[in-house]
């Protein structure tokens, strides 16, 4: 028969092996997010670049409030997925001719 503390010592040992690979696998998806992250917002700003021409034009249509986004900074926006989407769609459309 199996002592109770060898028993309890064998489960604490299975559940901190557990916790360790969740938090290992865990840590793995976070640093995908935010590589998945810098790579949106690097094409969102590259984007910008390549409609205004140069870093400093750039830069400053992404400081300035655009009627396009609610009156908000492209910068302000382009914090989300979603909002980096809603940057680009403009800029698609600064690109065919809209200056709106």
């Amino acid at each position: 028969m199996l002592n109770v503390g060898i028993f309890l010592s064998i489960i604490a040992t299975i559940a901190a092996i557990i916790l360790s690979i969740f938090a290992f696998w865990l840590h793995q998806q976070t640093k995908t997010e935010k590589l998945l992250n810098q790579f949106r917002k690097t094409r969102t700003y590259a984007l910008t670049i390549q409609t205004f021409g140069s870093k400093e034009n750039g830069e400053a249509w992404l400081k300035k409030p655009h009627q396009a986004l609610n009156g908000r900074p492209p910068l302000v926006v382009a914090q989300t997925e979603s909002g980096r989407e809603e940057v680009e769609k403009v800029l698609i459309a600064i690109n065919f001719g809209n200056n709106f």
